[in-house]
C-alpha cells in the first residue's frame, strides 16, 4: 500500500475573530492504495465547515474510486458537517463511493440523532473502510 501525503491539502482554519481558536479543524489528504483519504480532526460547525467541503470537492473532482473520511479526531460535529458529508455522497455517486469513518461519540450521536447514518457508509474504522474497498 502506497501512502502519500499532500502538504498543500493540510488546511488548519484561520482564526476570524478572539473566540475562535487557530487549531479548529485541520483536513488532510493522502492516497492509500486506491482511495483517497481525508483524515480530519478538530471541530467541524459553520465556521470551519469550509475547510472540509473544499478537500472534499477537490477530491471528488477527480474522480477516485473511494473516498473514506476519517473523522475519528473530531471532537464536535454540527449540523453543518453533517451536511457536508450529506453533499459528498450525493456529489460522489455513482463514480466515487463515500465512506465515513466515526469513532467517537461527539460525531456518532449526531450523526444517529438526525439519520444521517442511513445515507452514509460508516465504519469504525480507517483499516476497516479501507478494507471494505
Amino acid at each position: 500500500m502506497s501512502d502519500r501525503q499532500d502538504p498543500d491539502t493540510a488546511h488548519p482554519a484561520q482564526a476570524a475573530g478572539p473566540s475562535q481558536r487557530a487549531d479548529a479543524l485541520v483536513v488532510t489528504a493522502q492516497q492509500q492504495g486506491n482511495c483517497e483519504v481525508l483524515t480530519v480532526s478538530g471541530e467541524i460547525d459553520l465556521s470551519t465547515e469550509a475547510l472540509l467541503r473544499d478537500p472534499i470537492a477537490r477530491c471528488l473532482h477527480t474522480r477516485p474510486r473511494v473516498l473514506v473520511v476519517d473523522l475519528s479526531a473530531v471532537t464536535f460535529m454540527g449540523s453543518s458537517g453533517l451536511s457536508a458529508l450529506r453533499e459528498a455522497q450525493d456529489q460522489g455517486a455513482p463514480h466515487t463511493l463515500v465512506r465515513v469513518v466515526v469513532a467517537s461519540r461527539a460525531v456518532l450521536r449526531p450523526i444517529h440523532v438526525t439519520g444521517v447514518e442511513r445515507m452514509l457508509s460508516i465504519y469504525p474504522t480507517l483499516e476497516q473502510a479501507l478494507a471494505a474497498a
